[in-house]
């Protein structure tokens, strides 16, 4: 799952897309900063919420709205 500067893997790894296209930047939960500290709990909540062995529906849209910012 991903929103804007941030991605989340159904295994629960945090990437910073910042340099995206180019680069994903692992961010290991040790190493978290504020901004991507906050960023793992809204995507992990959101996530938690979509079951993404299941299939995606269109609620994902709503879902992610004012997320990752």
């Amino acid at each position: 799952m991903r929103s804007g500067r941030w991605k989340l893997t159904d295994d629960r790894k945090l990437f910073d897309m910042s340099d995206a296209h180019f680069v994903e930047k692992p961010v290991a939960a040790g190493t978290d900063t504020e901004a991507s500290k906050a960023a793992r709990a809204r995507l992990a909540a959101v996530l938690k919420e979509l079951n993404p062995g299941g299939g995606k529906g269109d609620a994902l849209g709503e879902k992610l709205n004012g997320v990752g910012e």
